[in-house]
């Protein structure tokens, strides 16, 4: 049963990678397929003895890479792939190529941040780390978390490599400081620790109002997808639910609030659940702002997330999941 499967999904990764690889794909509903299809290359790679899963990759990889190419689409799905891969075989060793896409610098930030998820996942667990270091890849795997750590230009991409080695010197389960997707902080029994949901809470809301702002033309995805600071709305708490509600600042080159009403949220964007929100609420009052906050108090934070659990939250109980 399977073997079908898998030779299914190998049909329809190729079915729709190939021809994307030859000529531009347009439309959404051809971008959304293969941005689809690119997120499953890797783990079929690590599973397919053919190798053709791995073929099918390095053609995703070079329509994700090239110049034309919208990296909060194509990109972000490959990087994701590595992630999904990781959860779904934690036990297998830290994909060397995962490894080498971060040293390349993939030119979203979240897709650095999910790389680095990748490689801590499997370095997390024993098997994954027994097998890496027989692979020979321990030491590069470290130092590629290490240098993200200390030295990613991004403040939320640094701060998921500084609690991924911090977790991993700890001998922390991997669910500790990673999630699957953004929709993690909205369910019961969570094992995220503090710092990784206050993390997750800002990437969240920076997604959703990333992807609530589609279509983009190009000066904004190159913008939204290159820069290495913050939008105004996540780097302020205090006026945070100022911008959400009236819009940017004029010192802020990002254009993205007012926080979008659901008319404007495209299916399956954009949605908060009064759950991630409380438990957001929770977590500041407990260990206060971030690195990136301005500001040292946590009162903005907890105000924030009350409005939000109020003004924003689907009381469908819906959220992002990318």
């Amino acid at each position: 049963m399977w073997r079908k499967s898998r030779s299914a999904y190998l049909r329809f990764l190729q079915a729709v990678i190939t021809p994307a690889v030859s000529s531009s794909p347009g439309g959404t509903g051809v971008q959304s397929q293969l941005g689809v299809a690119l997120w499953f290359c890797r783990h079929l790679a690590s599973v397919d003895p053919s190798g053709g899963g791995d073929d099918l990759y390095l053609r995703g990889l070079r329509l994700a890479v090239a110049d034309g190419s919208n990296p909060l689409m194509f990109e972000i799905s490959l990087a994701r792939g590595f992630k999904l891969a990781a959860w779904a075989r934690p036990d297998l060793p830290v994909d060397g190529r995962a490894v080498n896409l971060l040293c390349a610098r993939p030119r979203f930030w979240n897709s650095r941040l999910c790389l680095i998820h990748a490689i801590g996942i499997r370095l997390a667990a024993a098997a994954g780390k027994q097998a890496t270091a027989e692979a020979g890849l321990l030491a590069e795997a470290q130092e590629v978390i290490e240098a993200a750590a200390t030295a990613a230009p991004h403040p939320l991409v640094r701060e998921a490599a500084r609690l991924t080695r911090q977790g991993l010197a700890q001998g922390a389960a991997a669910a500790t400081f990673c999630w699957l997707s953004e929709s993690d902080m909205g369910r019961a029994g969570t094992q995220l620790g503090d710092e990784a949901m206050r993390l997750l809470g800002d990437v969240s809301l920076l997604l959703n109002l990333i992807y609530c702002a589609e279509p983009w033309s190009e000066h904004e995805w190159r913008l939204l997808s290159t820069a290495s600071d913050l939008p105004a709305c996540i780097h302020r708490p205090g006026d945070r639910e100022q911008y959400m509600t009236s819009g940017c600042p004029r010192d802020c080159r990002f254009g993205l609030c007012p926080y979008p009403s659901p008319s404007r949220r495209p299916r399956g964007r954009g949605e908060l659940s009064a759950a991630f929100c409380q438990a957001q609420c929770d977590v500041a009052e407990r260990i206060g702002p971030a690195p990136w906050h301005e500001g040292h108090s946590a009162q903005p934070q907890v105000d924030f997330w009350l409005y939000a659990e109020q003004g924003l939250a689907n009381r469908d109980g819906w959220e992002i999941n990318l």
